[in-house]
């Protein structure tokens, strides 16, 4: 990921409902297409993130290693 897109992802996710209308009146296919492709990228780290923080959670809460290991293996990491 460039500046460029860095820039577009936090506008995109900080503008409010005019400037995104504005934006989309805007665009052309491509930038649509590059925003749609941003978006998801962000979904899946914030998918990703989240289940980083559920296992270690997991493990946080368990007293033996050997637990831990069975929930990371279950999970399929």
């Amino acid at each position: 990921m460039n500046q460029d897109d860095l820039e577009l992802l936090d506008f995109l996710l900080s503008a409010d409902r005019e400037d995104l209308c504005g934006w989309y009146r805007k665009c052309d296919e491509a930038a649509l297409i590059r925003a749609s492709f941003l978006m998801d990228l962000y979904a899946n780290y914030l998918r990703v993130e989240s289940e980083f923080i559920d296992i270690d959670g997991k493990i946080q809460d368990m007293p033996v290693l050997f637990e831990a290991q069975a929930v990371i293996a279950a999970l399929g990491h």
